[in-house]
């Protein structure tokens, strides 16, 4: 690059931060960002799955630290395979603490309560 393009480059900036920086600092002065905290409240919906078995226990402990049932309430009715799918996944891809020994119980009762009657359906 040239002496004298360095120079022209030099007096072009020179001039950009002249003309930009007060109508940066007004700019900052006219769009105060004011924070304010409000209170909210969220439905809790179901929080525990129903049943007194392991796979019950399972699902309370590990699903619904990240799921909540209506979640797992809305899905399509799932084989064992795409449960046991579902579950896999959980745990390599997204870090579900779940034991190995404990995927058998949970996908049998994802599968049970996934295929049990809904409250409210024709016939209920």
């Amino acid at each position: 690059m040239s002496r004298s393009t360095v120079a022209s480059l030099v007096v072009v900036i020179s001039a950009a931060v002249l003309l930009l920086h007060p109508m940066a600092q007004a700019a900052t002065r006219s769009s105060t960002i004011v924070l304010k905290s409000e209170k909210i409240t969220l439905p809790f919906g179901q929080l525990q799955f129903p049943g007194k078995g392991p796979g019950a226990a399972i699902a309370n402990t590990h699903c619904a630290m990240c799921h909540s049932r209506g979640f797992i309430d809305t899905q399509p009715p799932l084989s064992h395979a795409a449960w046991k799918a579902e579950v896999q996944k959980m745990m390599s891809a997204l870090g579900c603490p779940l034991k190995p020994d404990q995927t058998a119980d949970l996908i049998n009762f994802l599968y049970d309560y996934n295929h049990r009657p809904k409250q409210g359906a024709p016939g209920q």
